[in-house]
Order: structure tokens, then C-alpha cells, then sequence
């Protein structure tokens, strides 16, 4: 797959071969569960991954609310669903924050 960004992103090219094969040109493309989208700047989506979070916390204090649950199994439950989604990709996070300053 090929993403092109920049201002002639969007003019016709020739078509990229690799080992005798055409690649095939996207406008975007999932790399560390982070979306790289085509635009004239490098444009990032996380959207997804922020769902992904909200949601397994949604269901987490859901799930608490439902009943007597000691705060070691929640907090525990939170280490277990709740951080490797934030953990996951932090360099693509930490590369975002960079380009905005």
C-alpha cells in the first residue's frame, strides 16, 4: 500500500511495483492502531483507540456499579483492560504531541 501526503497527493502516478507486484494506493492506513490519513500535512486519527479505552472503562465502572466489588479487583481489572490500551502505540501518541507544539 502506498499513502501519499502533501499538496500533489492527490495528481495521478504511475503505478509502484515491488517484487513485480502493483501497490496499491490508500488515502489511509493503520499503523500501532493510530490512522495515518492523506492530507496536504501529516493528519493522525485516534479515534479508534480512544473508544476502545472509554469503552473497557465504561464497562468497568458498569460492572462495579452492579455490585460489592473490592477496589484491589477494580484497580486490577483497570491494569488489565484499561492501560495496554493507553500503553499501546505511545510512541505514535508521543510523535502527535511532538508535531502540535
Amino acid at each position: 500500500m502506498v499513502l501519499r501526503i502533501g499538496k500533489s497527493r492527490n495528481k495521478a502516478c504511475d503505478n509502484i511495483l515491488l517484487c513485480g507486484v502493483n501497490l496499491q494506493f490508500v488515502s489511509t492506513i493503520k499503523y500501532l492502531g493510530v490512522y495515518v490519513e492523506s492530507a496536504i500535512v501529516l493528519k493522525l486519527n485516534l479515534h479508534e483507540s480512544q473508544s476502545k479505552y472509554f469503552r473497557s472503562t465504561n464497562g468497568i465502572s458498569e460492572y462495579k456499579c452492579k455490585g460489592n466489588i473490592c477496589e484491589t479487583v477494580v484497580m486490577h481489572m483497570f491494569s488489565s483492560y484499561c492501560k495496554p490500551i493507553l500503553l499501546y502505540a505511545v510512541e505514535m501518541k508521543l510523535f502527535i504531541c511532538l508535531t502540535v507544539i
